[in-house]
């Protein structure tokens, strides 16, 4: 009965993450950058918050949403919090 299925080996084998790229400092912190990019970019779409909306020649908001503006939100957030990733797998034993 110690013999485990393969089903069971397969899944262990694909948990098994000892020295893949993800497992680094640098894999970390790319991980979180783009996970929290694709998150803020749908977030900042979804409730268009006023800082996102495109502004008329008067200056006043339209209702459109300016796609710059968000991708740029989504990439200073996402550096963010990829430098705080390479910050925390430094300080971690794992």
């Amino acid at each position: 009965m110690d013999k485990k299925s393969n089903l069971v080996e397969g899944v262990e084998a694909w948990c098994v993450i000892d020295n893949s790229f993800i497992s680094t400092k640098l894999g970390t912190a790319l991980l979180w950058f783009i996970v929290s990019f694709i998150v803020v970019l749908v977030v900042l779409y979804i409730t268009k918050p006023v800082i996102v909306m495109k502004k008329d020649d008067n200056g006043e908001i339209k209702d459109e949403v300016d796609f710059v503006k968000i991708f740029m939100g989504g990439t200073i957030v996402g550096i963010i919090i990829g430098i705080i990733g390479f910050i925390l797998k430094g300080k971690c034993k794992c």
